[in-house]
């Protein structure tokens, strides 16, 4: 029996909080990353493991590590990985996605959103996953004014950017696919950084209008006030309605609904029930950096008389996402108030926006330099190599479980055969005879000594860890 979720899309903002929440749930979770010309996709994960273990405080499992790219037939992956996918991956939680508005020259965000889904589409139907798990957009929902059904998708309705159209027209090819007998979509509005710490790994949307703050009071003499009164003219009322929500909910809510039996085959929209105003947003960046001088005109038009430094950057910004600042869609709850209402989703306020800044800030709008991850104090893997390569006796053999922690930490299935290691595989099989969870560390002298075999095998079928 496979036990195994596989999750696409975790090095993104959203992914690197399912891969957290659904691992503290108790899931089995591969991911399947793209390696970079700096770093395998083992090194990437590593260090998404390292700075959740560093804000908790805590040791964490590690997810099986799949290399490959969503753009490539059977996702990149290697022969080895389709067949471990295949033998091991019931369900697929279907997270990646490009958030490009605008063409880009390697074709973005087309590329990723529909022939990736494509791809992931035919490797669901190559390995018989027959249970997907899809993370769609609110705004599939294109150019409209009236309220949006959790049910609704193709209306005849037009699109604002080329995103919309290619999340569309993928969440499309995913409800007409006949592979699998479960679907569930979630529909996210805008996500922005987590609610509590303010971490993000990305800034896009609403954070555009908070770094030309930053930029233009790095750039300006403070008046004898201490402000910096920068005159703004904008095409807003202040009170159009603006649909955020912090990352941190999207996850949990996410992963209350996976584990629901009640939600397969909805849709949900997640989005705040009480949605924040522009005049609110502008007001708490105005705030933060200590500006004046912004106008709420209210045409929705450019003026006519020349534009500062400032509107300048403004409306050239609105070309991009202003369209979200004049009109975001009112969407239906329905579903998620059923299963998931009781999960609070934070408003932004000040003190939450002020987070979202501070991050930022410290952060240097995303070119701060990361931690590389800790050293592993030792390869586990290439320990079972050298053990399992050693003559094996003709006694049947018992699959264990190593469920190791922390850096150098993975998951394999081990068969034992007498006091020998036989054989061993990545992931822990659906039935063991036992179960060794315990840090690399702690199991760096076990492994070194000649009994370690016998010494595993005694562990795994009593106490359930070291």
């Amino acid at each position: 029996m496979r036990n195994y979720v596989l999750l696409t899309g975790a090095t993104g903002l959203l992914g690197q909080y399912l891969v957290r929440d659904l691992l503290r749930d108790g899931h089995r979770v591969a991911v399947l990353i793209r390696a970079t010309k700096k770093q395998t996709a083992e090194e990437r994960l590593e260090q998404i493991m390292q700075m959740w273990e560093r804000d908790g405080d805590t040791q964490l499992q590690r997810p099986i590590c799949l290399t490959g790219d969503l753009t490539s037939d059977n996702l990149g992956l290697s022969a080895e990985e389709l067949a471990w996918t295949t033998e091991n991956c019931t369900t697929i939680m279907h997270c990646a996605a490009s958030l490009e508005f605008a063409e880009t020259k390697d074709g973005e965000p087309w590329r990723t959103n529909v022939e990736g889904t494509k791809n992931v589409l035919d490797l669901c139907k190559t390995t018989d996953i027959r249970e997907m798990h899809y993370i769609s957009t609110a705004y599939v929902c294109g150019k409209r004014e009236d309220l949006v059904m959790e049910d609704d998708l193709d209306v005849k309705q037009e699109f604002r950017n080329i995103y919309e159209k290619s999340k569309f027209t993928a969440e499309k090819s995913v409800r007409e696919c006949d592979t699998f007998d479960k679907l569930t979509v979630y529909r996210p509005v805008v996500i922005t950084g987590d609610s509590q710490t303010g971490y993000t790994s990305t800034y896009h949307g609403t954070y555009l209008y908070m770094q030309l703050a930053s930029v233009l009071t790095r750039n300006t003499e403070p008046n004898e006030e201490g402000k910096y009164h920068i005159p703004v003219r904008w095409g807003l009322t202040g009170e159009e309605r603006r649909n955020i929500t912090a990352v941190d909910w999207n996850s949990e809510v996410i992963c209350r609904l996976y584990n629901d039996p009640r939600a397969i085959g909805k849709t949900f929209h997640l989005g705040p029930s009480d949605p924040i105003t522009m005049k609110d947003a502008i007001d708490y960046a105005s705030e933060y950096y200590g500006l004046t001088g912004i106008e709420f005109r209210g045409t929705g038009r450019q003026p006519d008389e020349p534009l500062n430094e400032m509107e300048q950057r403004l409306w050239s910004a609105i070309s991009i996402y202003g369209s979200y600042d004049f009109m975001d869609p009112q969407f239906d709850t329905t579903n998620l108030q059923e299963l998931a209402g009781d999960i609070h989703c934070p408003k932004m306020d000040y003190e939450m926006a002020r987070r979202l800044m501070d991050y930022a800030e410290e952060d240097r709008w995303g070119k701060r330099k990361k931690p590389a991850p800790v050293p592993a104090p030792f390869s586990l893997n290439e320990q079972l190599e050298k053990i399992a390569a050693e003559p094996a006796t003709d006694e049947t053999p018992t699959d264990i479980g190593l469920d190791i922690l922390g850096p150098g930490g993975g998951q394999w299935t081990v068969s034992i055969a007498g006091d020998k290691i036989a054989g061993f595989r990545k992931g822990l099989a659906a039935s063991l005879a036992g179960t060794v969870s315990a840090s690399a560390a702690e199991m760096e002298p076990v492994f070194s000594k000649s009994d370690a075999a016998a010494t595993l095998l005694a562990k795994a079928l009593t106490p359930q860890t070291i």
